[in-house]
């Protein structure tokens, strides 16, 4: 819901082909990609990758939530005031994406989140204190993604092979993860 481009997503024949190239130049044997459903925003991966992907085994990245809270403000709030993206049409980009999920969230919950993310892009400057844009993200993290996450996590218990912290992750697939032959 919230994880698309604040500008317009490629075409898919546009995705693909990036998707194509990138995996030709893919050095490893072995591809690590975020578990996801099929479609990315509008853009779908080909049957075949999305197949493969549903059988694949599964690492899981643990972290806390104050970094995933600082790493979600970073990408959705930061990045594209940054790069000049208007801080009305952010904050429109996210308060449709926020009522696209409002019957999950469920009235109360719906409502406080949408206060929330109202009184933080508030300011016309953009320069709205990073607390405020927290709290929104979190309140987000914690009622919305995380019973998803959970609920899809359990469904996939057999196919999870390891599960730790960044670093350990990191060193997990370090050790498996071989070059291509030259």
């Amino acid at each position: 819901a919230f994880g698309g481009d604040v500008e317009r997503q490629p075409s898919q024949a546009t995705f693909e082909n990036r998707l194509a190239c990138d995996s030709l130049m893919h050095r490893y044997q072995q591809l690590v990609v975020e578990d996801e459903s099929r479609t990315i925003g509008r853009a779908a991966l080909p049957e075949s990758w999305a197949r493969r992907m549903q059988s694949a085994p599964l690492v899981v990245l643990e972290a806390d939530l104050e970094s995933r809270v600082e790493h979600i403000y970073n990408e959705y709030v930061v990045q594209p005031l940054a790069a000049q993206v208007d801080n009305t049409h952010l904050y429109h980009h996210y308060s449709t994406a926020l009522q696209r999920i409002s019957r999950r969230l469920g009235g109360v919950r719906y409502k406080r989140i949408n206060s929330l993310l109202a009184e933080a892009f508030s300011s016309n400057s953009g320069a709205t204190p990073p607390q405020a844009h927290r709290g929104w993200i979190s309140a987000l993290l914690t009622e919305y993604y995380d019973p998803m996450y959970h609920y899809q996590l359990d469904k996939k218990q057999p196919r999870i092979c390891f599960s730790g912290s960044r670093e350990a992750v990191q060193a997990y697939l370090n050790a498996r993860c071989e070059p291509l032959p030259d």
